[in-house]
């Protein structure tokens, strides 16, 4: 990431205007020939144009001389200080350190196009006596398709001067001088993004507030944006980052499985099955970190002789291996077309309109959750012994989504009832993490045994978590009448 000070005026352009000579104005002594070509930028921002309301912009730009990611930071005066980023491989993978950059600005909500400009760029280097660049003079010729509101295309056409390394205020001066005497007038836009999203901005500055289908759109994008802020971390193995991403991927796949049906679009059931792929890529990483937690705590709690070998250093070398070739999966999955296409197809769902079926509400979803949730819990008091953990764990991913979806009802104004959410999620979390901890176990003590280490630990370890395990399940078997009356 590069950090650059620019100082450009812009202008309107009137019909019939030629470009002036410059030889001789300021320090300029040879005009370079001028060079043709076009560029197209993607320009990105939030739902509600934050970065455009805070004068900054992002884009991504393919073509001309300077392809990737720039940054615009609000001007001071007629300086900008402007960041760039590598051009990576879509729009939809937005730089984790550009977004940090405008994180005071955006706060949870999605990076997501807002406009592709396109531009037909005629260039003029203003030239030195010793060659050095004075400035330089750009022609464009705009094209900018709006992606929001259903979509406009406005054209225009303006001349930007960009103030180069060997020119100084002086030279500005009498090159503005020069253009506005050949009838260029001050740009009345500040901005190309500016002027293309003028409407849309103004449609949302006198916007009323958001309806409660709007507000799915609204928990979508939030996860998205987490996904944004994420990724550099979950590349890096930092178990927050791991973590957030597992919890937005399930909120979507939970919001994409009630909600799907409001979306008049075949890419909703392929946005769930990308999301499902890659929550279980991300979800052995968190395991891993969660796992060797619970086990070093329950190995620091046995008494002293009891800890018999190398069990701590296994245990470490075993989590830290898992992690790792998680950590690695994940990485690849997230250099994939299929983890581009997920991204591309999510930010399109964002922005779609939301549109529930007859009759239906967000409250009346917030029911059939919570019927969900009685229905799993009836399963699992009929189930039998080998199939207890599976419905336990069933049970808990409906908890979850019913969570998930009373959060969306509180975004969109509703206050569904009062449910006891968290205390369900600890009991069966409990009894997740005891299955997870003993299945880790199991191949853990293999390595060691074929090490020729004793195994004595492991045993009374092993014997620990599936007291924890028969516990947590004995508490859910006293309490299930509880949930099933959550009505």
């Amino acid at each position: 990431m590069t950090e650059v000070q620019e100082i450009e005026r812009t202008f309107d352009v009137p019909d019939g205007w030629t470009c002036p000579a410059f030889t001789g104005v300021g320090a300029v002594a040879a005009v370079g020939a001028a060079r043709r070509f076009t560029q197209t930028a993607t320009y990105l921002d939030t739902p509600d144009l934050a970065l455009l309301q805070a004068r900054r912009t992002l884009r991504r730009r393919v073509g001309g001389l300077d392809a990737g990611w720039h940054l615009k930071m609000p001007p001071v005066g007629d300086s900008r200080t402007e960041v760039h980023a590598p051009l990576g491989s879509s729009a939809a993978r937005v730089p984790a350190e550009l977004r940090a950059r405008v994180a005071d600005v955006v706060g949870k909500d999605p990076l997501l196009p807002v406009t592709l400009l396109k531009t037909r760029r005629t260039r003029r280097e203003l030239l030195n006596a010793h060659g050095d660049l004075v400035a330089e003079v750009v022609d464009d010729t705009v094209e900018a398709t709006v992606l929001l509101d259903g979509g406009e295309v406005r054209r225009w056409r303006e001349v930007e001067l960009e103030l180069g390394s060997a020119g100084d205020v002086a030279d500005l001066e009498a090159l503005t001088a020069q253009l506005r005497g050949s009838g260029l007038v001050a740009a009345a836009m500040p901005s190309k993004l500016g002027r293309a999203l003028a409407g849309a901005l103004a449609r949302r500055t006198a916007a009323e507030k958001q309806t409660q289908f709007d507000a799915v759109g609204t928990y979508l994008g939030w996860q998205l944006a987490t996904m944004q802020e994420v990724e550099a971390g979950v590349r890096a193995g930092e178990e927050d980052a791991i973590h957030r991403m597992r919890v937005a991927l399930r909120r979507t796949r939970a919001v994409l499985r009630i909600f799907g049906d409001w979306y008049d679009t075949a890419e909703v059931s392929a946005v769930a099955a990308d999301v499902a792929w890659l929550a279980d890529r991300v979800a052995p990483v968190r395991d891993a970190d969660v796992t060797q937690s619970r086990v070093e705590q329950a190995l620091a709690e046995l008494p002293a002789a009891w800890r018999v070998g190398p069990v701590g250093r296994r245990v470490r070398q075993m989590s830290r291996a898992e992690h790792e070739a998680g950590r690695c999966a994940v990485v690849r999955a997230l250099d994939g077309a299929r983890c581009d296409r997920l991204l591309r197809r999510w930010t399109a769902l964002v922005q779609c309109e939301a549109v529930p079926p007859d009759a239906v509400t967000i409250n009346t979803a917030v029911a059939d959750s919570v019927a969900a949730v009685t229905q799993a819990a009836d399963r699992v008091v009929t189930s039998h012994d080998g199939e207890r953990d599976a419905a336990l764990h069933r049970l808990r991913r409906r908890i979850k989504t019913a969570r998930y979806v009373a959060e969306l009802a509180q975004l969109a104004g509703n206050q569904p009832a009062e449910q006891t959410w968290t205390m369900w999620q600890d009991i069966l979390g409990e009894h997740q993490d005891a299955v997870t901890a003993l299945a880790f176990l199991r191949r853990t003590v293999l390595a060691a045994r074929a090490a020729g280490e004793d195994t004595f630990t492991y045993g009374m370890l092993t014997a620990g978590q599936e007291q924890a395990r028969r516990d947590a399940q004995r508490h859910i078997d006293t309490r299930w009448t509880d949930l099933r009356h959550q009505r």
